[in-house]
């Protein structure tokens, strides 16, 4: 990934999101690259996809919950990227 953004190693990676100095559309920019890899059974990729998938799951479980809406079925609708 550090090459993605022009940087040379991972710690230059870090250091650079730290300081805001890699902007959230960049990042965002990411994003088509990590799906297109884990499609092509990159597993570092797959788990990151599969770990925010079940992350977003747990938010819609937690939410219909509170609602009391276990017994009907719920639409939802997904925004933004991974």
């Amino acid at each position: 990934m550090p090459g993605y953004f022009g940087l040379k190693d991972p710690l230059d990676l870090a250091v650079a999101l730290h300081l805001g100095e890699i902007s959230g559309d960049r990042i965002a920019s990411l994003v088509p690259v990590v799906m297109q890899v884990a499609d092509a059974g990159d597993e570092v990729a797959r788990s990151l996809v599969l770990r925010l998938a079940e992350e977003v799951f747990l938010l819609v479980k937690s939410a219909v919950t509170r609602l009391g809406l276990e017994a009907e079925p719920v639409p939802v609708v997904l925004g933004g990227g991974i």
